[in-house]
């Protein structure tokens, strides 16, 4: 985290809490495991701990801004997991984040008794025996971080029972796998690494865990060695502008101006403009942009491809894409302080005129400028769709959600007319071929908004859907059993009769990296509007849950199990 001092890094955490909401996921967990021997020769505790470090997304465009993908580099051991045997117990720091949870070990270390019951509040951090038989408890909705495994929200009177757990044993530490639980009672949500999963009574949740990963660390710190060297050129910078005043005048010798540099072609520098923002997009950077913008754009498309079923990210590329983010990183002040009106710092990103500058410069980048005539098509267009952005943006909306399904839907369009006045080979270089699948994948459509905002969740119908989202909005604003009933109906009744949102079942992709399948997020966006305008009608709200109703950002996007 940041002291405050530093805009930028103000600005950093700021697009990452976009990107992420209230529940980021822990990216660069590591696993410190020591080993305790018991007196008893056949009997030893195995504590496992976790330390947290800053987020780093090696795939997060302009300081996280663009909400790329969020993945962590991973690597091979040979090492065997096995399940904990009797002979071996393993502790796990719990924190509760939230709420109330009881702990309930009845089956403790070899030769000791188990510690019973004890109860433990938010802000607490205590050592749990995951051994089969011990439980979690909760009366009340609660949020646990269990270990190196994540957070798992808890609704109203749940309970966890362990099952089993798997570790690896590597140089004498031991490095968490997976843990195993049955739900006993109640329903839980597990945030995992790269994806989310839930459970009802009667179901188990198999949780892995967050692995240490030495890629993952050298990323870390290529991140922090180009940050540490734009700051210093920054600083030196600085002192080349004030050095005229601090040194002392002294003669100088009269010598003829140098010639003017010749004048930089318009598809190198920006293009488009509006005098309303003019002085501040000036201060971009646009060709750097463009450059870096046409070198990611065919990464990402191969990052999507290597990862499918299951693989691993390449090392190298992850780091290529690093070093890219970094270049984006150095124009994000200037592109915030522009006043670009957007649904958070996402949207000022995909506003026309940033859109429309970033093509020009990427297409020049390839040796593809502008012809003069789709120069002026193009202006027009980001005229036209300029007026209409701001339109949304000093609207009034009665849901949050509304501005962002308005802007998405407008921005679509600007993007696919944008598109349309592009010659074939313009059109790859701006969607290579797979960028459009999902979003994430590619530089210039509405996922980059709509990403940090979305969660997918795995559905095999209506129903089942209906169970988590209103155990959701039912955690969110507060509401009883009688008032959550009829919320569950209200989601079923919406999501039933919208085939549009079952019509494709769910893929690897979208399961373990986030990435949704284009269109996905904005077809539940507006079912979403449906259910919240119904609620709102319907259901018995305070005027403080009506407003909290009111503001929710968060889009809940089914992923079907099965096709429909």
């Amino acid at each position: 985290m940041t002291d405050g001092s530093d805009w930028d890094d103000r600005l950093v955490d700021a697009s990452l809490h976009e990107l992420h909401g209230q529940r980021p996921p822990d990216l660069s967990s590591r696993v410190v495991a020591a080993l305790e021997h018991r007196p008893a020769p056949d009997a030893r505790i195995v504590v496992l701990r976790t330390r947290r470090r800053r987020l780093v997304s090696v795939l997060a465009v302009a300081a996280a801004l663009l909400g790329i993908a969020v993945v962590v580099l991973t690597q091979h051991t040979d090492e065997r997991a096995r399940v904990v045997a009797e002979s071996e117990v393993l502790s796990l720091d719990v924190e509760v984040q939230r709420g109330e949870v009881e702990f309930a070990e009845i089956a403790g270390i070899p030769d000791e008794a188990p510690r019973g019951a004890s109860r433990h509040r938010a802000g607490t951090i205590a050592p749990f025996v995951a051994r089969a038989g011990n439980r979690l408890k909760s009366a009340e909705p609660s949020r646990l971080r269990i270990g190196p495994f994540g957070v798992v929200d808890n609704g109203t009177n749940t309970e966890l029972e362990v099952e089993s757990m798997e570790f690896t044993w590597k140089n004498g530490v031991a490095v968490a796998s997976t843990l195993t639980v049955a739900v006993v009672a109640g329903v839980v949500t597990w945030h995992g690494l790269t994806r989310n999963e839930t459970a009802a009574a009667g179901e188990t949740l198999r949780m892995q865990a967050s692995a240490p990963d030495e890629k993952a660390a050298q990323v870390a710190a290529e991140n922090e060695r180009l940050r540490r060297r734009i700051a210093q050129l920054e600083q030196e910078n600085g002192a080349l502008r004030t050095a005229p005043e601090r040194d002392a005048v002294q003669p100088v010798v009269e010598e003829p101006p140098p010639p003017p540099p010749p004048p930089e072609t318009a598809s190198s520098s920006m293009v488009f403009t509006d005098a309303t923002y003019a002085a501040a997009l000036d201060g971009i950077d646009w060709k750097t942009m463009g450059e870096v913008t046409k070198e990611m754009g065919p990464m990402l498309v191969e990052l999507v491809e290597a990862m499918k079923e299951g693989q691993e990210m390449p090392p190298d590329l992850g780091v290529k894409i690093s070093q890219l983010n970094m270049k984006l990183v150095a124009q994000v002040p200037a592109l915030m302080k522009s006043g670009l009106p957007g649904y958070g710092p996402n949207g000022a990103y995909t506003h026309p005129l940033v859109v429309a500058n970033v093509l020009a410069n990427t297409l020049a980048a390839s040796g593809q400028a502008l012809t003069p005539a789709q120069q002026g098509k193009i202006e027009g267009l980001v005229r036209s769709f300029t007026a209409e952005n701001q339109s949304i943006a000093a609207t009034t909306h009665e849901f949050a959600v509304e501005q962002l399904l308005a802007e998405t839907e407008m921005k679509d369009r600007f993007y696919a007319e944008i598109g349309s006045q592009l010659a074939p080979e313009q059109q790859d270089t701006m969607n290579p071929k797979g960028a459009s699948t999902y979003d994430g994948a590619g530089l210039f459509n509405t996922g980059l908004m709509t990403r940090p905002f979305a969660e997918g969740v795995p559905a095999a119908n209506p129903a089942d859907f209906a169970r988590v989202a209103s155990n959701r909005l039912g955690e969110d604003l507060g509401l009883d059993e009688a008032s959550a009933a009829q919320v569950r109906g209200i989601v079923e009744r919406v999501t039933a009769a919208a085939p549009e949102l079952w019509r494709d079942a769910s893929d690897t992709t979208e399961r373990n990296l986030r990435m949704l399948k284009s269109g996905r997020t904005a077809a539940a966006m507006r079912r979403q509007v449906e259910v919240l305008r119904e609620i709102q009608r319907k259901v018995p709200l305070t005027p403080e849950q009506l407003k909290k109703l009111k503001a929710m950002k968060g889009v809940l996007v089914p992923l079907p199990k099965g096709a429909k």
